[in-house]
């Protein structure tokens, strides 16, 4: 079994515009790639059938296990019918919201489906379908959207006193994915990072869907892992991520940010990795994080240790605040009694 390091390094080699093509197919070739490894994190990191497009587009298929390439064919064609199913979902869901006039954006997978960045459609695997909208038009924007056939998902105990950037999930029996609708674009004591009034002000028009401009897609696709799912606490990466990043500098000649302290971590790891991104000119405590990165990616018990260590801590800051909430929130507490008093 590979490292989580070596495996890092296949999939980044695959997916990567800039990767050493030659020496992709020789590793191939002489089989020094473990598939199973590179199956199983491409899956968690979303990426499968971007390796089985960039492996098509790089004429390397034919190197690959057969049954390898049928598996990875099937489920890129499952996606790619499945996102042109979304993209008519998108266009109807925008077309609904511009008719009551209300200002939005789509954000993340969908924004760049819809805005062509993808030469495979099968590409990218999209979960539900992200819209920023306007603070003072989110009441409106859900009654219109259930008047046209969504529906709220159940509110859960975690989530009803808890302040979220987005209003629970809409689901249609008749469409593929949930709605999430969003008031902001980044975790509470964050907003001021990239600001939704700002994003919503810089949106452009692409094929009749209004998608954030080039600049703010790539802040998003950033923070959005470093700060909403916690990348920047973790020191970790997220392929998916890095990839929509590789796609938004590729197409709209992006600049890199790394100066702003929330953006430098995501470049310095995906550095690591893809040729793509230069490399970052590293402090002091960057060489520390780089080198503890390695170390931990190259010895799984390790990263083991570090990730439980880590998780511990988050929930444990999340127990305490759940503790501050139950001795000074009454409905809280009598949501909690009910919840665990036993049933007669």
């Amino acid at each position: 079994m590979a490292s989580l390091h070596q495996t890092f390094t296949h999939i980044a080699n695959i997916i990567s515009y800039k990767s050493d093509q030659i020496k992709l197919c020789n590793d191939i070739k002489n089989n020094l790639i473990d598939w199973d490894d590179v199956v199983k994190v491409a899956s968690d990191h979303l990426v499968l059938t971007t390796v089985f497009c960039r492996l098509q587009e790089k004429s390397l298929l034919n190197l690959i296990p057969n049954d390898l390439k049928q598996y990875l064919e099937e489920i890129t064609a499952i996606n790619r019918n499945r996102n042109l199913d979304l993209l008519e979902d998108i266009k109807s869901v925008s077309s609904l919201l511009s008719k009551a006039h209300i200002n939005h954006v789509f954000l993340k997978g969908s924004a760049l489906l819809v805005s062509d960045y993808f030469e495979d459609l099968g590409e990218r695997m999209i979960g539900d379908i992200d819209i920023l909208v306007d603070a003072n038009q989110i009441t409106l924007a859900k009654i219109n959207l259930i008047e046209h056939g969504y529906k709220k998902i159940p509110l859960r105990l975690s989530d009803k006193y808890q302040k979220k950037r987005h209003i629970p999930r809409l689901v249609n029996n008749e469409k593929l994915a949930a709605l999430e609708i969003h008031s902001q674009l980044l975790r509470v004591g964050h907003t001021h990072k990239l600001e939704a009034l700002k994003v919503l002000q810089n949106k452009r028009n692409m094929n009749g869907v209004f998608v954030p401009s080039s600049k703010d897609l790539m802040a998003h696709n950033i923070l959005d892992f470093q700060i909403n799912d916690r990348g920047n606490y973790y020191n970790s990466i997220h392929l998916k991520h890095i990839f929509d990043g590789l796609v938004i500098a590729k197409k709209d000649k992006l600049l890199r940010i790394d100066t702003i302290p929330d953006y430098r971590k995501y470049f310095l790891f995906s550095s690591i990795y893809f040729l793509d991104f230069d490399s970052v000119n590293k402090t002091i405590w960057d060489k520390i994080l780089h080198g503890f990165f390695l170390l931990r990616l190259k010895q799984k018990p390790l990263n083991n240790i570090w990730c439980f260590l880590i998780k511990k801590i988050v929930y444990l800051k999340v127990l305490f605040k759940r503790g501050i909430l139950f001795l000074t929130n009454s409905d809280y507490r009598k949501d909690i009694i009910k919840v665990i008093k036993p049933k007669p």
